[in-house]
């Protein structure tokens, strides 16, 4: 008789546990399938913002994009509501490591985003606990050295192209060519 208890104590333990490994089983499913909440808040910016060229990015200590210009959309190829991350537009960006640098702590530095030229500067923002990053096509005449004035602007614009792509180009051909298309737009502004 003892015998026969341990065999329907043992069939109902098995039976229970069963049932609660098909409720905790049930519930994970329910749980994963609810979109999570998002518990970011945007920043209070205003909607009707004029058009702006300069490139403005919002980055949040730790890395996190906070907020894109309409202008940085269209320059990295971002989606209105995606927010990717900063290795994600650095792999776009020579040198990766200075522009990264420069979304970690306030600076100024020359980059290169997809073969053009482009100046970065970064300001902390105590407010706001986080960097505002902003790229810009630099100024020919800023770029040009004191003694070079009198060079025409065509020709420091022809100058600075050549430049920026030098950098992005690889083996020896390309810049070959590169340095003689450069060579024969520069005869022609002479």
């Amino acid at each position: 008789m003892f015998q026969g208890q341990t065999v329907f104590l043992g069939i109902g333990l098995l039976l229970t546990g069963l049932a609660l490994f098909l409720l905790v089983w049930g519930l994970l499913r329910l749980v994963s399938r609810q979109k999570p909440v998002q518990s970011t808040s945007l920043p209070s910016l205003p909607i009707n913002q004029p058009a702006n060229a300069h490139v403005v990015l919002l980055v949040e200590p730790g890395g996190r994009l906070e907020y894109l210009s309409p202008a940085a959309r269209e320059l990295f190829g971002v989606r209105q509501g995606e927010y990717p991350g900063l290795e994600a537009l650095a792999r776009r960006i020579r040198p990766s490591d200075e522009f990264l640098m420069l979304c970690s702590e306030e600076g100024e530095t020359r980059l290169s985003v997809d073969g053009r030229p482009m100046d970065g500067i970064s300001y902390w923002i105590p407010a706001g606990n986080g960097l505002l990053v902003t790229l810009r096509k630099p100024e020919l005449k800023a770029s040009l050295s004191a003694d070079a004035k009198d060079v025409p602007v065509p020709i420091a614009k022809i100058l600075m192209d050549f430049s920026g792509q030098f950098r992005l180009s690889r083996g020896f051909e390309p810049p070959f060519r590169l340095f003689w298309n450069s060579l024969s737009a520069l005869s022609r502004q002479i």
